[in-house]
């Protein structure tokens, strides 16, 4: 099979009038004994792999640019170090490196020591502390575990968010140095000491080894262009089983699956290829195997050194099957299809019992049987695409990162009920706390549009607003499903809406159409259970804009409850696609029951010299979480994010955000607060923007501040500012307090009483948000809402203008 391709790639002239004496040279590897015992990677995916030294500091030299011109894109690698005093010591790496300035999230990588010459075997150290920041992939630096676990040969000069000049040299690190200190991303040593080196917490080394894949496939050595015509023809030919991986997938500088792949820790890929027909493993994007979090202060045996090692992986005969991604059984179980005979030498375990979390497949499978028979076929995709995450998908824990302070198990441990038809209200009355009878409105009932209780009458031409299934315009719905189904990294609640949305709400604006006055959609959950009934019916609204170059238009959304404080669980998704100088104002406010789940993904894509503005007020449910994610596709985007989070009972209020900012002169600003006005409240805020490499003249700003008003009240905060591009102006800061006494003993000593004093410095917090709604009708409406909130003995005095 290898001289047939080596021919394909003759017919195709690659190496035709090529002088072989020019080829670039192959990597060397250093013949060294593996210095570590190889069950130490017994529970990672190079487990049984043959490893190679590829990186010895001694002969390639001690700085940080020798070790990655050595070790970049060689996928994961086990790290060695010695020092002066001939200790000795290693790290484990499952991302490899690349010179990226970023780094990398995972349980995956550890760090490990031999305590004494006596004894040879390592102790294990695992990472702590959840799995952010656990790596650092700097191009001026070495090996960098943590943001202080083990650093050998960290940069000189500032790296992110800093400018070190046009000399890509200057600042690189040396490799003869390196610091350690443990308990903060990694674990403690044995005996305490909070140094991998011991009482010391610098070290000089000696000796550095790093080492990476290399494959063989029967004594044929690829070439650049032949590794990258076999990737890319096997690409259409690959069936996961389990689509989850690390974010990154670089072979020889390429990204690849970047976009379809998303990070978790269990690994378990099989493939079939016509072209091998058999199974290989080639680098991290075709692994097969198993990663289980290492126990702290594991002993193995016996003796290592220091190096890094990478595995020499051979390609054996497997047999060959492919796995339906598409079609899906009842019960969400997926068929194989076995080529007769061809099992009879290996034994395959079933994919869904290894990977899939039963609570996740009972909703998926109810969501499934609740929703109406025929549906099209731009909807089915999304529900295929949705489906295939969720059979390997686990219901988020408080030890996984995004879920770290937010505790789902109020829905997990309810009943949850699919709502499979909509009952309409018996009043109409007061629907809408926020409503404008002169506006547009389309009135959502349990994830269902109702007509009779919607106003869109009025729409200008090029404008449509409705359910994908009553599109009458095949460019408007074929322009609609270029979108569908959707790459954006969602989370479980996300797939979960895919596969449970009865239907697509479709906001399409024309190229250069305005819309004069919002768009005020409705959200109403009606059914609701008893909160002592344990039963939580739920529902799946989702939402898909496309605002064409040049348009614009304001979307105001509102979450309502139907009548009293029933329990249920709203799970909303909405998508937004901005063109080219096109314009979106978002408004959003969510008043649900206070014993109700409310979930929403927000996704927008913004393309060059577009706006998006969201406002934001949340103060009901029990949980209520909202994601947002913006994607900034071209350049001079501007970005803004108002938000206001109000927890005045036992409730928890969880936004977070994520802007990446790809294309240069992108502006963003995001303000967030919040207020805890209850003991047993909780906030949650996780604000990220990450300015790449190519955003140059980026402007980025974010700012949280929370207000505490009662003992033992929480907020979690975590704002998150990345910053590779060089050429940027970016900040960021937060602050935690109760009302500062000085601005109470100012208004007293005008002659207003305390109690007034702190109820007028409270609602005038949370007024810097609610002043960014585009009417003015909106902020007083708002306003009101949230001064009853705060202070429900007087409403009528608020209503009164007092």
């Amino acid at each position: 099979m290898a001289s047939c391709i080596l021919k394909s790639v003759c017919l195709f002239g690659w190496n035709v009038g090529k002088n072989k004496a020019n080829d670039k040279p192959q990597p060397n590897y250093h013949n060294l004994d593996l210095p570590f015992p190889s069950f130490l990677l017994n529970k990672t995916f190079l487990n049984g792999k043959e490893l190679k030294c590829c990186y010895k500091a001694t002969l390639d030299g001690f700085s940080a640019t020798s070790f990655h011109e050595c070790s970049d894109f060689k996928g994961p690698c086990v790290i060695i170090g010695y020092t002066d005093n001939s200790f000795k010591f290693g790290a484990f790496n499952p991302e490899g490196y690349r010179s990226t300035d970023d780094y990398y999230e995972t349980f995956d990588a550890f760090l490990f020591y031999w305590p004494d010459e006596e004894k040879n075997y390592p102790i294990v150290l695992p990472k702590v502390g959840g799995s952010g920041a656990a790596l650092f992939d700097y191009a001026r630096g070495g090996p960098q575990f943590g943001a202080d676990g083990l650093l050998i040969g960290p940069p000189l000069a500032p790296v992110m968010g800093g400018f070190a000049g046009p000399d890509t040299n200057s600042g690189v690190g040396d490799l003869r140095q390196a610091k350690s200190r443990l308990g903060l991303s990694y674990a403690k040593r044995e005996d305490g000491k909070e140094s991998l080196f011991g009482d010391e917490s610098r070290a000089s080394l000696e000796e550095v080894l790093s080492s990476n894949c290399k494959l063989i496939l029967k004594g044929c050595a690829f070439n650049a262009f032949i590794w990258l015509y076999l990737c890319f023809r096997c690409l259409p030919l690959i069936n996961f089983v389990n689509p989850l991986a690390p974010s990154h997938y670089d072979l020889l500088g390429v990204d690849l699956l970047q976009s379809n792949i998303k990070q978790k820790k269990d690994r378990n890929f099989h493939i079939t290829k016509e072209i091998f027909k058999r199974e290989t493993v080639l680098s991290r994007v075709f692994f097969g195997g198993f990663q289980n979090r290492p126990t702290p202060h594991l002993h193995l045996r016996p003796a290592m050194a220091v190096s890094a090692f990478t595995p020499i992986i051979r390609a054996s005969p497997s047999p060959s099957f492919t796995l339906s991604t598409s079609q899906y059984q009842s019960n969400f179980i997926r068929t194989r299809k076995v080529k007769p005979g061809v099992l009879t030498q290996r034994r395959y375990l079933p994919p869904i019992a290894a990977l899939s979390d039963p609570f996740v497949l009972e909703i998926a499978e109810s969501l499934e049987d609740s929703l109406p028979s025929s549906s099209s076929s731009g909807l089915q995709k999304l529900r295929d695409f949705a489906s295939e995450s969720l059979l390997s998908t686990p219901w988020p824990s408080r030890k996984d990162e995004p879920f770290r302070f937010t505790d789902t198990s109020f829905i997990k441990q309810s009943e949850i009920i699919p709502v499979s038809s909509p009952t309409p209200p018996e009043s109409s009355n007061h629907i809408s706390a926020f409503e404008d009878t002169q506006s547009l409105n389309l009135t959502i009932i349990d994830g269902y549009i109702i007509d009779s209780l919607s106003q869109l009458s009025g729409l200008p031409d090029g404008v449509f607003v409705g359910s994908l299934s009553s599109l009458s315009s095949n460019e408007i719905t074929n322009r609609v499903l270029e979108f569908l189904p959707s790459s954006e990294p969602g989370d479980l609640f996300w797939s979960l809406n895919g596969v449970g949305s009865p239907d697509l709400v479709v906001v399409y604006v024309q190229e250069g159409c305005k819309v004069e006055g919002p768009l005020h959609l409705r959200y109403i959950s009606n059914e609701g259970s008893d909160k002592e009934s344990k039963k939580l019916p739920v529902s799946n609204p989702r939402v898909l804009v496309v605002v064409e170059k040049g348009g614009e238009i304001g979307i105001l959304e509102e979450y309502i409850g139907g009548d009293g404080d029933l329990s249920y669980w709203t799970n909303s998704v909405m998508e937004i696609a901005i063109g080219e100088e096109a314009k979106v104002s978002h408004s959003y406010i969510q008043t649900q029951s206070l014993n109700s789940a409310h979930i929403k993904w927000t996704s927008i894509r913004q393309e060059k010299s577009s706006t998006y503005e969201l406002v934001e007020v949340s103060t009901g449910g029990k949980l209520s979480r909202h994601n947002v994610h913006v994607q900034q596709v071209g350049s001079d985007t501007i970005t803004g994010l108002s938000t206001f989070h109000l927890s005045g009972n036992d409730q928890t209020q969880d936004l977070h955000s994520k802007i990446v900012l790809d294309h240069p002169r992108g502006f963003s600003r995001q303000l967030h607060k919040c207020i805890v006005a209850h003991s047993l409240g909780q906030v949650v805020f996780d604000g990220n923007i990450k300015v790449n490499r190519y955003a140059q003249q980026t402007d980025a700003g974010q700012l949280t501040r929370s207000l505490i008003l009662e003992p033992r009240a929480t907020v979690n905060v975590k704002p998150n500012l990345q910053i590779i591009a060089d050429d940027v102006k970016c900040s960021h800061g937060a602050s935690i307090c109760d009302l500062e006494e000085d601005q109470l003993f100012y208004l007293q000593a005008r002659g207003i009483d305390r109690q007034t004093a702190r109820k007028s410095l409270i609602v005038s917090f949370g007024a810097e948000v609610i002043d960014r709604f585009p009417t003015a009708d909106l902020r007083k409406k708002v306003e009101l809402h949230v001064k009853k909130l705060l202070d429900p003995v007087v409403p009528s005095k608020v209503a009164s203008g007092v």
